[in-house]
C-alpha cells in the first residue's frame, strides 16, 4: 500500500514538472535561410567595340608594273611605269550591334558585318616610270609635249588600276580573324565570352564563331 502510494506521488511530480517546463520554455522556429541572390552582369557597351574601328583594319600594298604608249604618224613613245598603292581592308564597325546578351553567363553574341577593301590609294612617291623608248622619227627629235602626255595617261591608268584591283579571298580571312583577336581580346580582359555573328551585307548571309574567355 505504502509504495504504491510513493509510485503515484513519483508519477505526479514528473507529470507537474513537464508541464510547467513546457510553459516557461520558449519554443525556438527555425531559421529561414537567406534567399539566394542572382547578379546579373552588364555587357560591356556596343561603344567600346566600335571604338577599336582603326585597330582591325589592314593595309594591302599593290603594286603593278604597266606598259602605255602614244603613237604618232613619225614616231611612238613606249613609257613603261611601276605602279605602288595601298588599300584599307577592314570591317566597319560603325555597323556592330549585340545581337543576344547574358548577363548571368556573361555571354555576348557580337554581330558585325564581314571584311571590304576601301580607300584605294595611289603612291605617288614610289609610283615612277622606269623607262622611256622612242622609235622612229621621235627617236631623234624627242620633244616634251607627247613625253608629258603619256605619262598623264599612265598615272590615270595606274589610279584606276589601283581603285579597282579585287582583294583576294585570303586577306579578308587575315582581316576576319585580326578582327576576332582584337575584339576577343578587349571581351576576356572584363571577363566576357563572345560569339561572333559575321554579316554579309550584299546577301544577308551568316557564319558564326565562337572565341572563349579562356
Amino acid at each position: 500500500m505504502f509504495r504504491t502510494v510513493v509510485v503515484i506521488l513519483v508519477v505526479a511530480v514528473l507529470a507537474g514538472a513537464a508541464y510547467f517546463a513546457r510553459s516557461w520554455v520558449v519554443p525556438i522556429e527555425p531559421k529561414q535561410s537567406d534567399p539566394v541572390r542572382h547578379v546579373v552582369a552588364i555587357a560591356p557597351s556596343i561603344e567600346r567595340v566600335r571604338e577599336m574601328a582603326e585597330l582591325v583594319t589592314m593595309e594591302a600594298p599593290i603594286s603593278d608594273v604597266q606598259v602605255s604608249k602614244l603613237e604618232g604618224y613619225t614616231g611612238t613613245i613606249e613609257l613603261v611605269m611601276a605602279v605602288h598603292g595601298d588599300v584599307v581592308v577592314g570591317t566597319d564597325l560603325g555597323e556592330a550591334k549585340y545581337a543576344a546578351v547574358d548577363g548571368a553567363k556573361r555571354k555576348v553574341v557580337l554581330e558585325i558585318p564581314m571584311p571590304k577593301s576601301g580607300r584605294p590609294r595611289l603612291d605617288h612617291e614610289m609610283t615612277r616610270t622606269v623607262s622611256v623608248t622612242r622609235s622612229g622619227l621621235w627617236k631623234y627629235y624627242p620633244g616634251e609635249t607627247g613625253l608629258k602626255t603619256l605619262q598623264n595617261r599612265a598615272l590615270k591608268r595606274a589610279q584606276r588600276y589601283v581603285a579597282g584591283v579585287a582583294i583576294g579571298q585570303d586577306l579578308l580571312d587575315r582581316a576576319r580573324e585580326k578582327a576576332e583577336k582584337v575584339i576577343g581580346d578587349f571581351y576576356k580582359t572584363v571577363q566576357w565570352e563572345v560569339e561572333f555573328k559575321w554579316v554579309d551585307g550584299s546577301s544577308g548571309a551568316r557564319t558564326a564563331s565562337v572565341l572563349d574567355k579562356g
